[in-house]
């Protein structure tokens, strides 16, 4: 009260150099990299900025080396003079245990009315709702326990690329290292030990996509038997996989009476449940918890499509919980899938137009029953328009649909 200008920014300056040097001890994600938050760094970095320009040219400001800040960019922090670590919801994070589980964020390439209609979309899925951009831009933000529903308002008013779900229970750690080791402390090199694995359960229909679950360590069931599955799991943390909209409700029911112990990857459909298991197969992540975030970001970004049989009356939604995929149907009526040549032809064209001309890395083709010779049709043209893709053909046996399309 009553400083001037220059001194209240200077003030800022100092508290949030504090601020970010404290920051690997409030995510292990950070402590485990050994750096500080890049948005915060940015912050002070502006901070410092305009400190500079209220002092005229003049060091307002003491050098970041002085108040222990980082030394750089990059580097890890030295000790903080400031107050020891505090918790998340101290740090504004939101983070009520009984508030949302996952944390949305992506860009949107829409109309220039499709922030503020983003913004009143992603109002009613949760809290924490920032959305920001302008010409034709926009980066979303919101706290929510339907991420899947999060991401489709994006796809209902645009493109949503760049997609980020994090699971708060990875991001609230509590055996976190309270700071990352010091540059040149003589510590051992050694890397950490591979963490223990969480307990899998997934929920498909399709034989052969059980089969390869299975050869992934995880306990394939239907949606009956999940309860009993993850009461039969270990005591450490049990990732559910659910491949259908029936299994991702079954499962959330289940997670809701454990206390924390379940965590339930944002899919109801069998690539979904196959991006998510590759995840966690190439991680190199060194915690549970980073496996868990890694194998539900994969799942949720894993956008999909469904090519139906015209004869099997299936239009083609997820049901209730469509919005647990990264996308669904493109809602112009499913071509047939059959095996005549115009049914193939018909599924190239629909695959084709979903993609649009900007390919994602990887599609992954999951043939329903019957629809392996649809899916290696899809796959050949696919190849020849995009030799740069990564086309897969996994899995399968599901009665419907009788053909699904990833793309990661």
């Amino acid at each position: 009260a009553g400083a001037a200008t220059a001194e209240v920014v200077a003030a800022a300056v100092a508290a949030g150099r504090d601020a970010l040097a404290r920051t690997p001890a409030q995510l292990p994600v950070l402590a485990a990299a050994g750096v500080v938050d890049s948005g915060g760094s940015a912050l002070v970095l502006a901070l410092e900025a305009l400190a500079d320009v209220l002092a005229d040219g003049r060091d307002g400001v003491p050098p970041a080396a002085a108040d222990g800040a980082p030394d750089g960019p990059g580097g890890t922090a030295a000790a903080s003079t400031g107050p020891g670590p505090v918790a998340h919801g101290d740090a504004g994070l939101d983070l009520d245990p009984d508030g949302p589980a996952y944390e949305v964020m992506y860009l949107l390439e829409g109309g220039e009315d499709a922030g503020d209609r983003l913004r009143d979309a992603l109002a009613g899925l949760g809290d924490s709702v920032v959305v920001v951009g302008g010409g034709g831009l926009w980066h979303a933000h919101v706290h929510t326990d339907d991420p899947g529903a999060a991401v489709e308002r994006g796809v209902e008013l645009g493109r949503p690329r760049d997609i980020r779900l994090t699971h708060f229970l990875a991001a609230t750690a509590p055996d976190a290292p309270a700071e990352p080791p010091a540059a040149g402390s003589g510590a051992s090199a050694e890397p950490p030990a591979r963490p223990a694995r969480p307990d899998l359960v997934v929920c498909v229909s399709g034989t052969a996509t059980a089969s390869l679950c299975r050869e992934a360590g995880a306990v394939v069931v239907d949606t009956d038997g999940l309860a009993a599955a993850v009461a039969g799991a270990g005591a450490g943390p049990v990732l559910v996989l659910p491949g259908e909209a029936a299994a991702a409700r079954a499962a959330r029911a289940v997670a809701g009476q454990d206390g924390g112990r379940v965590v339930v990857a944002p899919s109801s459909s069998p690539v979904q449940v196959l991006a998510a298991l590759r995840a966690l197969e190439l991680s190199d992540a060194t915690e549970v918890e980073a496996l868990l975030e890694e194998a539900c970001t994969a799942a949720g970004a894993c956008r999909v499509h469904d090519v139906h049989d015209g004869d099997d009356g299936d239009d083609g939604d997820h049901g209730d919980d469509a919005g647990d995929s990264g996308d669904v149907d493109d809602g112009g009526g499913s071509p047939e899938g059959g095996g005549d040549p115009a049914g193939a032809a018909a599924a190239v064209r629909s695959v084709a137009d979903w993609l649009g001309g900007a390919p994602p890395e990887i599609v992954t083709l999951v043939p329903g029953a019957g629809g392996g010779a649809l899916a290696e049709a899809v796959a050949a043209d696919l190849r020849a328009r995009h030799p740069l893709l990564t086309v897969q053909v996994l899995g399968g046996g599901q009665p419907s649909p009788r053909l699904q399309v990833g793309a990661e």
